[in-house]
Parts: C-alpha cells; structure tokens; sequence
C-alpha cells in the first residue's frame, strides 16, 4: 500500500439478507405528486453520490500495526464495507475511504418558501485497534458519523486507549452477525431542546420536520487471543459517540414562564453483534444505536430542571421590544433505557445482552439545528 489509502463501498439500502439494494422510500406528500416529478425523482436517485471519509489515529503504539474497519448501521445490523490496516506513523494526511451512497428521497419539506427534498442519511462505525501479544495489551478507538449525500467529504479522529477488563467464558459471548430491534415510544433520556423562560418573557420553539438530532450510541466488547480455552475478556459498556437520527414532524410553540423541554417518540433502535480479526486476536462488538426504520419520529415535551449554574437566556437591558435570535445550549442529565436481547453465544448456547440505567451524561444541542425566538414584554 501507499501512504494513502482509498477504498471503494457502496452503501446502499438493507435487505432480508443484510446486504443493501437501491431503492426510493417516498413520503405520502411526496406520493401526491406530479408523475414527472417523480420521475425526475427516481432518476436523481439512481445517480451515486461520492462520499468522502478521512481518518486520522492518535495514541497508537507507532510500531504496531492498526487495523480499521468501517461498518453499515443498517436496520438489520452492521453490514462491513471498508477495512485497512497501516503499520508504523499514521499518515499526515489521514486513511481515506471513498464511499459511493444514493441519493434516495424520503419526501420533502417547505421552509421559509423554499421546498427542499429530504434525503436518507446513513449512519456508520469507524473501529480500529492494536494488539501486542506479548503483553496481552489491547489498544481501540471507536466512534461514529453520519453521512448524507449532501456533503461530500466526514472528518474524524480516533484516539485510542488501552483496554482490559474481566475475564468471562465462551457461552457468555454472543456470536457476530445477529442483531434486534427495538422501539422506544417515549424516548425521555434524548432532548431535542430544552427552554428555561423566565417571568416577563416568552419563547418561541419551532422544530422542523427534518430536524437531524444526535442520538448517543454505546458498545461492549469481547476479546481473546486463544479462543479454544473458551475464555474471553469482557469489557464494559461505554458511550462512544452520536449518530444523527430525523425527526418526521414538526412542532411549533411559543411559552411563557416554562421550565420544558422535548424529546422524540417512536425512536427505532437497533442492537447488532460484529466480529473483528485477523487472528490470533478475536473480538466481538455489540453496538446499540438509532436508525430511522418506520419513519414515524414525533416529539413531546415534559418538565425539565435545569442543570445548575450556566445562562441560558441572552442578557437584555429593559425595556427592549422586537425579536431576538441566538444558538441555544441545553445541559441535560440522562440515562439510558434498558434494552435486553436474546442471541446465540461463541459456544452455540444463548445469552442475554443488556444494557441501560449505567450511563450519566451531559447533552449538548448543537447550534443552528433549531431556531429559538425571544420576545420580551414592555
């Protein structure tokens, strides 16, 4: 290999067997409309997008080899599409992987007199590791990025760490290559926005149909060098980062005096297991994260306190009248749901995996995904 590295996948749309084929997944607005359109619709999809992902590593070990690996998260597991492997300083300019996604249309929405058509986004893992077998010693980085055929070229770092935790035997490892759904009705632990309005002042909170919020994802692992002693060593679960998840309707409202915040219904969750090698080492990955499956996303809104100390309202000097804009912040302390599932374990048994209740965080909204309008009274 040379000093960059390129690789091609096609991430297309999953199957009944787990591999992904092209398709559309039209709104019913976007059904109702003209039959040219949807031809031009059906065309532009057929049209692959180039997408670009650079990878940089940081706190390898420099003298060994670092093997990465990029997955899929589809809604019927993590499907591979891309490994490498380098040995020595990672490259200045990073690993470059060229994707190629389609540019399938999920519908379309109308914001400020402008229609814009809403695009399916793909959510992906970027794994890598080292291992020194003479001191058992484990190194990994994990995390994850959300690509839309609407921009180009994905940026990301891993920083590796060095892992060792518990030793556990064969039939409490699940296999790779299974995975489980689920469906979060109410999905109190993510906020979309929170609002802390005071007295004297209103708030307006507008979240469009297409809204793109980040969804934390978590993973456990399992690894062995020697998989005929049946013993393998366990690792904890841990947050590894976001994956962008859609949010189907829009909700509008203006408040006064209100300590709130929302938080999406209908969240589709998925649970997959994937295997690393080359030998001698063996790892399993469980990976828990939101992908859009039914496209039935809604939000609703509860209480909310306030995370001590911080200032979530710009400073205004009375009496001021007219409207206000600024990128809003929200701190917020979650925990996971619990979710279990059943799969085949390394040694043909079954194992439950579960996960939830462990997990304190802080939420961060990220600027420029809502619009937050401030009215104050005179």
């Amino acid at each position: 290999m040379g000093a960059k590295f390129s690789f091609v996948a096609r991430l297309k749309r999953a199957d009944e067997e787990g591999r992904l084929a092209p398709a559309i997944v039209l709104s019913l607005t976007v059904a109702a409309l003209i039959p040219a359109f949807l031809h031009a619709l059906a065309a532009l999809e057929r049209a692959p997008v180039p997408v670009r992902l650079k990878v940089f590593l940081e706190g390898f070990p420099e003298h060994l080899t670092v093997n990465i690996s990029v997955y899929n998260l589809t809604q019927k597991g993590a499907v591979g599409d891309a490994r490498a492997s380098v040995r020595g300083p990672s490259p200045p300019e990073g690993l470059t992987f060229d994707f190629t996604v389609h540019k399938t249309p999920i519908g379309w929405v109308g914001r400020d007199r402008v229609e814009r058509i809403l695009y399916k986004i793909y959510p992906l893992n970027v794994f890598a590791y080292a291992y020194v077998p003479e001191r058992r010693e484990l190194h990994v980085a994990s995390t994850y990025v959300t690509v839309s055929p609407e921009r180009y070229e994905y940026v990301i770092e891993l920083k590796a760490k060095r892992v060792h935790s518990r030793r556990v035997s064969g039939d409490q490892v699940p296999s790779p290559g299974q995975y489980a759904q689920f469906l979060d009705r109410h999905a109190t632990n993510v906020v979309i926005v929170a609002c802390s309005v005071p007295p004297g002042a209103s708030c307006y909170v507008s979240i469009p149909q297409d809204a793109n919020i980040p969804i934390e994802t978590f993973e456990k692992m399992y690894w062995t060098d020697d998989p005929t002693l049946q013993t393998w060593t366990e690792e904890d679960w841990e947050a590894t980062g976001y994956v962008s998840y859609t949010v189907d309707s829009s909700r509008t409202g203006r408040f006064s005096a209100a300590l709130l915040y929302y938080f999406p219904t209908n969240v589709d969750y998925v649970m997959a297991t994937v295997g690393e090698g080359p030998p001698p080492l063996y790892i399993v990955r469980i990976l828990l994260y939101a992908t859009n499956i039914n496209y039935n996303t809604c939000s609703a809104s509860d209480d909310w306190t306030p995370c001590s100390g911080g200032v979530f309202l710009t400073q205004f000097k009375r009496p001021e009248t007219g409207t206000e804009s600024w990128d809003k912040y929200a701190g917020f302390r979650v925990q996971v749901e619990s979710f279990s599932a059943s799969f085949t374990a390394i040694i043909g048994e079954s194992i439950k995996v579960q996960v939830g209740g462990s997990f304190s965080l802080i939420f961060k909204i990220e600027p420029l995904t809502l619009r937050s309008r401030c009215r104050w009274r005179t």
